[in-house]
């Protein structure tokens, strides 16, 4: 069972409302969580893999403010028609058929909450994701990328890029062979001739799913326009992941976009 940990001033500041450490030890568990340790400044809870929205704090504050009475009933986000266009060229299918993404802007992102976003992600690919078979989620800064996007299937050896936490180009056939990522979920793909990339109008790689982001992209502090790609096998569990990751960032101040998908 997945864990996460609750910092206890960040989560209180999330729900409005100042709590003890030993009144969320006694609330958390009316929520379906268990907990698992508390220490002077936080909570750690366990939770059922199904409740994918507890993946973060944001979700967990949301649950618990309607249990709270702070705010009841479900609430509602807007969707902004948007600009980016991401281009499915067909031979990706028979690799990795299914993508969906969105983009959310104005987000206000330090260390803490990205962090938080990058455990949401691996918790995700773990619970849902089926160890990214069926999801994969890559996290972009949208500012380095020229637009339309495309996400395509090419020969092993087609393309080169940084690869996140690398210093030096490599193939795709090189990623799966040199970087850890790589050789832990290769597999998921070695069997066809063919690998999915994410790139953008001039061609640079933006992804190699379901692998690693390229270092063109890295999130930061310095992020402020998110755009989220997410791909795999199963077209249901790919939608209710993204739409756990887009709300979670409106809840932390972004305003969600649609994506032109053809």
């Amino acid at each position: 069972m997945p864990v996460i940990t609750l910092q206890v001033d960040r989560f209180c500041s999330l729900l409005g409302r100042e709590m003890s450490v030993g009144e969320l030890e006694e609330w958390l568990p009316w929520i379906g969580l268990d907990i698992e340790d508390v220490g002077p400044d936080y909570v750690k809870v366990e939770y059922n893999p199904n409740r994918m929205d507890f993946s973060s704090p944001v979700g967990i504050a949301r649950a618990l403010k309607g249990l709270l009475g702070i705010e009841e009933g479900l609430p509602r986000y807007e969707v902004q028609e948007g600009r980016v266009e991401l281009v499915v060229r067909p031979n990706v299918a028979k690799v990795r058929p299914y993508v969906v993404g969105a983009v959310v802007r104005g987000l206000e992102l330090d260390k803490g909450l990205i962090q938080e976003l990058i455990e949401m992600q691996e918790d995700l690919h773990w619970g849902i994701g089926r160890d990214r078979r069926k999801v994969a989620i890559g996290l972009h800064d949208l500012a380095p990328v020229e637009t339309p996007i495309y996400y395509d299937a090419v020969k092993p050896d087609e393309k080169r890029f940084v690869p996140l936490e690398a210093e030096e180009e490599m193939t795709l056939a090189e990623v799966l062979e040199k970087h850890e990522k790589g050789r832990a979920y290769g597999h998921l793909i070695a069997s066809s001739d063919v690998y999915p990339v994410i790139m953008d109008a001039r061609g640079r790689v933006m992804s190699f799913p379901p692998i690693i982001n390229s270092e063109l992209t890295r999130i930061g502090p310095w992020t402020k326009d998110l755009f989220i790609d997410m791909t795999g096998t199963d077209l249901d569990a790919l939608m209710k992941a993204l739409n756990v990751f887009t709300t979670t960032l409106a809840d932390m101040g972004g305003r969600i976009e649609c994506i032109r998908v053809r």
